[in-house]
Protein backbone atom coordinates (compact mmCIF):
# COMPACT_ATOMS: atom_id res chain seq x y z
CA UNK A 1 0.00 0.00 0.00
CA UNK A 2 1.23 3.38 -1.01
CA UNK A 3 1.49 5.24 2.66
CA UNK A 4 1.78 8.63 0.18
CA UNK A 5 2.01 11.55 2.78
CA UNK A 6 4.77 9.67 4.36
CA UNK A 7 6.59 8.88 1.02
CA UNK A 8 6.62 5.05 1.72
CA UNK A 9 5.36 1.56 0.95
CA UNK A 10 4.02 -0.14 3.64
CA UNK A 11 3.66 -4.50 3.45
CA UNK A 12 0.76 -6.54 4.79
CA UNK A 13 0.02 -10.23 4.80
CA UNK A 14 -3.50 -11.88 5.58
CA UNK A 15 -3.85 -14.39 8.01
CA UNK A 16 -5.98 -17.55 7.62
CA UNK A 17 -8.75 -15.39 9.18
CA UNK A 18 -8.20 -12.46 6.73
CA UNK A 19 -7.03 -10.30 9.05
CA UNK A 20 -4.17 -7.91 8.32
CA UNK A 21 -0.62 -8.30 9.76
CA UNK A 22 2.18 -5.86 9.55
CA UNK A 23 4.66 -7.40 7.15
CA UNK A 24 7.67 -4.79 6.95
CA UNK A 25 7.99 -1.37 4.85
CA UNK A 26 10.38 0.51 2.54
CA UNK A 27 11.29 3.98 1.11
CA UNK A 28 11.94 7.51 2.74
CA UNK A 29 11.35 10.97 1.20
CA UNK A 30 13.89 11.83 -1.54
CA UNK A 31 14.69 11.53 -5.16
CA UNK A 32 17.54 8.96 -4.88
CA UNK A 33 16.88 5.03 -5.88
CA UNK A 34 14.07 3.56 -3.41
CA UNK A 35 13.07 7.59 -2.23
CA UNK A 36 9.47 8.70 -2.99
CA UNK A 37 7.58 12.14 -3.36
CA UNK A 38 4.12 11.06 -2.90
CA UNK A 39 3.93 7.75 -3.98
CA UNK A 40 0.50 6.64 -5.20
CA UNK A 41 -0.42 3.53 -7.32
CA UNK A 42 1.19 -0.01 -6.71
CA UNK A 43 1.32 -2.66 -8.43
CA UNK A 44 2.70 -6.61 -8.03
CA UNK A 45 3.97 -8.12 -11.06
CA UNK A 46 1.52 -11.46 -11.06
CA UNK A 47 4.13 -13.58 -13.02
CA UNK A 48 7.25 -15.25 -11.28
CA UNK A 49 9.22 -12.22 -10.26
CA UNK A 50 6.55 -10.62 -8.41
CA UNK A 51 8.04 -7.43 -8.67
CA UNK A 52 6.45 -4.68 -7.37
CA UNK A 53 6.12 -1.02 -9.32
CA UNK A 54 5.20 2.09 -7.82
CA UNK A 55 3.87 5.32 -9.21
CA UNK A 56 6.07 8.09 -7.62
CA UNK A 57 4.33 10.84 -8.65
CA UNK A 58 6.23 14.30 -7.83
CA UNK A 59 9.43 12.40 -8.76
CA UNK A 60 7.96 11.62 -12.35
CA UNK A 61 8.50 8.04 -12.39
CA UNK A 62 8.40 4.29 -11.77
CA UNK A 63 10.13 2.32 -9.24
CA UNK A 64 10.84 -1.19 -9.46
CA UNK A 65 11.39 -3.07 -6.48
CA UNK A 66 11.88 -7.20 -5.20
CA UNK A 67 9.05 -8.70 -3.12
CA UNK A 68 10.89 -7.93 -0.28
CA UNK A 69 11.18 -4.32 -1.07
CA UNK A 70 14.60 -3.86 -2.30
CA UNK A 71 14.94 -1.22 -5.19
CA UNK A 72 15.90 -3.12 -8.28
CA UNK A 73 15.65 0.08 -11.12
CA UNK A 74 13.44 2.75 -12.55
CA UNK A 75 11.93 4.44 -15.79
CA UNK A 76 10.78 8.25 -16.50
CA UNK A 77 11.59 11.92 -15.90
CA UNK A 78 9.39 14.71 -16.00
CA UNK A 79 7.98 15.02 -19.35
CA UNK A 80 5.73 14.06 -22.32
CA UNK A 81 7.81 11.79 -24.51
CA UNK A 82 7.82 8.48 -24.25
CA UNK A 83 8.42 6.69 -21.27
CA UNK A 84 8.76 9.93 -19.63
CA UNK A 85 5.56 11.19 -17.12
CA UNK A 86 4.14 14.45 -15.39
CA UNK A 87 2.74 12.83 -12.29
CA UNK A 88 2.39 9.35 -12.62
CA UNK A 89 -0.49 8.40 -10.40
CA UNK A 90 -1.27 4.81 -10.91
CA UNK A 91 0.77 1.47 -12.57
CA UNK A 92 -1.04 -1.85 -13.05
CA UNK A 93 0.66 -5.25 -14.81
CA UNK A 94 -0.90 -7.58 -16.55
CA UNK A 95 0.30 -11.69 -17.20
CA UNK A 96 1.76 -10.86 -20.65
CA UNK A 97 4.53 -8.50 -19.30
CA UNK A 98 3.01 -5.34 -19.99
CA UNK A 99 3.28 -2.43 -17.46
CA UNK A 100 0.32 0.30 -17.65
CA UNK A 101 1.53 3.86 -15.84
CA UNK A 102 -1.46 6.56 -15.51
CA UNK A 103 0.28 9.28 -16.96
CA UNK A 104 -1.71 11.70 -14.85
CA UNK A 105 -0.63 15.58 -15.99
CA UNK A 106 -0.33 14.06 -20.06
CA UNK A 107 -4.08 12.98 -19.97
CA UNK A 108 -2.69 9.12 -21.10
CA UNK A 109 -1.66 5.73 -20.03
CA UNK A 110 1.68 4.28 -21.46
CA UNK A 111 2.14 1.14 -22.00
CA UNK A 112 5.83 -0.30 -21.12
CA UNK A 113 7.16 -3.32 -20.98
CA UNK A 114 7.50 -4.52 -17.36
CA UNK A 115 10.42 -7.08 -17.57
CA UNK A 116 12.76 -4.24 -19.20
CA UNK A 117 10.69 -1.21 -18.83
CA UNK A 118 10.89 -0.10 -23.12
CA UNK A 119 8.03 2.12 -24.56
CA UNK A 120 4.75 0.09 -25.73
CA UNK A 121 2.81 2.40 -26.83
CA UNK A 122 0.31 4.94 -24.94
CA UNK A 123 -3.54 6.19 -25.45
CA UNK A 124 -5.58 8.78 -24.31
CA UNK A 125 -5.54 12.73 -24.28
CA UNK A 126 -6.95 15.52 -22.79
CA UNK A 127 -10.84 15.46 -23.50
CA UNK A 128 -14.05 14.49 -23.02
CA UNK A 129 -16.05 13.61 -26.48
CA UNK A 130 -14.62 10.64 -27.24
CA UNK A 131 -13.86 7.92 -25.16
CA UNK A 132 -10.40 7.34 -26.33
CA UNK A 133 -9.62 10.48 -24.81
CA UNK A 134 -9.19 11.26 -20.91
CA UNK A 135 -10.19 13.89 -19.32
CA UNK A 136 -9.16 16.83 -17.06
CA UNK A 137 -5.88 17.50 -14.65
CA UNK A 138 -6.13 14.61 -12.24
CA UNK A 139 -8.10 12.55 -14.51
CA UNK A 140 -6.23 9.29 -14.20
CA UNK A 141 -7.45 8.02 -10.92
CA UNK A 142 -6.79 4.68 -11.19
CA UNK A 143 -6.23 1.53 -13.03
CA UNK A 144 -6.42 -1.97 -13.04
CA UNK A 145 -5.08 -4.40 -15.55
CA UNK A 146 -6.63 -7.46 -16.69
CA UNK A 147 -5.90 -11.00 -16.56
CA UNK A 148 -6.47 -11.40 -20.64
CA UNK A 149 -4.59 -8.24 -21.70
CA UNK A 150 -5.79 -4.74 -21.37
CA UNK A 151 -6.63 -2.45 -19.03
CA UNK A 152 -10.01 -0.54 -17.01
CA UNK A 153 -9.18 3.19 -16.76
CA UNK A 154 -10.89 5.41 -14.07
CA UNK A 155 -11.32 8.43 -16.07
CA UNK A 156 -12.19 10.74 -12.99
CA UNK A 157 -13.52 14.11 -14.62
CA UNK A 158 -15.67 12.50 -17.05
CA UNK A 159 -17.08 10.34 -13.96
CA UNK A 160 -16.31 6.88 -16.06
CA UNK A 161 -14.47 3.93 -16.42
CA UNK A 162 -13.09 3.22 -19.49
CA UNK A 163 -11.88 -0.34 -20.76
CA UNK A 164 -8.86 -0.32 -23.71
CA UNK A 165 -6.97 -3.89 -25.08
CA UNK A 166 -4.24 -4.82 -24.95
CA UNK A 167 -2.77 -3.05 -28.29
CA UNK A 168 -4.35 0.19 -26.98
CA UNK A 169 -7.79 0.14 -28.66
CA UNK A 170 -10.81 1.63 -27.36
CA UNK A 171 -12.99 -1.25 -26.43
CA UNK A 172 -15.96 0.04 -24.29
CA UNK A 173 -16.88 2.85 -21.47
CA UNK A 174 -19.69 2.74 -19.02
CA UNK A 175 -20.93 5.15 -16.40
CA UNK A 176 -22.09 8.79 -16.33
CA UNK A 177 -21.84 11.62 -13.46
CA UNK A 178 -24.58 11.17 -11.04
CA UNK A 179 -25.38 8.61 -7.95
CA UNK A 180 -27.92 6.45 -9.29
CA UNK A 181 -26.70 2.68 -9.63
CA UNK A 182 -23.86 2.55 -12.29
CA UNK A 183 -23.15 6.01 -12.21
CA UNK A 184 -20.28 7.87 -10.66
CA UNK A 185 -18.78 10.42 -9.10
CA UNK A 186 -15.55 11.63 -9.36
CA UNK A 187 -14.34 7.43 -10.52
Amino acid sequence: MADQNNDRIVRFLLGPDGAPAFAGQFGATGSGDGQFRKPQGVAVDPEGSHDVFVADDQNHRVQRFSDTGVYESQVGTEGSGNAQFKNPYDVGVDHGDQLYVADNQNHRVQRLQASTFAFRGAFGGFGSTAPEQMANVRSLSGLAATAAGGVYVGDTSNDRVDEFASDDHFVRTWGASGRAPGNFTLP
